[in-house]
């Protein structure tokens, strides 16, 4: 695909979800994808994950999609697909495997261990700051999920200025206020 809404960049691996993350984040905001058809998981543990001395690894947490300077504007179709073993542990504001949205729509996707803390505001495991007009629909949150964040946290979205359909969230959810 060439990223417009008729022809997204297809995603079939963690990878290429840390490209279109880093094509969102230097500007390219609008920019739309889908997880491919062929595709049943996308398995983050190959770009994201806890520190684990006995083989010898460095911890490495998810940089969102979209931030404050970029807000994520595009369509992602996570095409009835799962993300799993999303891992991240940060301090900063809008903080989820989408950072930040403005007017963005993410669609049909399940996260299955996804493992987020946050000691600031805006903390979700889909989408941090899901802003003005944003849409969140078909997402489910697994109960294998866990999420501890600041102020507005939640299993979805810590903060939600837009609309969400047919989303569950059955992750354990901490955080301090407006949860």
């Amino acid at each position: 695909g060439d990223g417009k809404v008729g022809n997204p960049y297809i995603i079939t691996k963690a990878e290429e979800l840390e490209w279109f993350r880093d094509q969102v984040n230097s500007g390219q905001y609008s920019i739309c994808a889908k997880i491919a058809d062929n595709v049943e998981v996308i398995d983050m543990s190959t770009v994201c994950h806890a520190a684990d001395k006995s083989q010898n690894l460095e911890e490495v947490s998810w940089e969102p999609i979209g931030n404050t300077t970029n807000k994520y504007m595009g369509t992602f179709d996570g095409n009835n697909k799962t993300i799993t073993n999303l891992y991240i542990n940060a301090s900063q504001l809008n903080v989820g495997l989408f950072g930040c949205t403005y007017e963005g729509t993410i669609k049909n996707l399940t996260f299955e261990n996804a493992n987020v803390t946050n000691t600031q505001s805006n903390t979700g495991i889909l989408v941090g700051k899901a802003g003005y007009g944003s849409t969140l629909q078909n997402i489910k949150i697994s109960n294998t999920c866990q999420i501890k964040g600041g102020n507005y946290t939640g299993g979805i979205a810590g903060y939600l200025d837009g609309n969400a359909y047919n989303c569950v969230n059955c992750a354990t959810v901490q955080g301090i206020k407006y949860i």
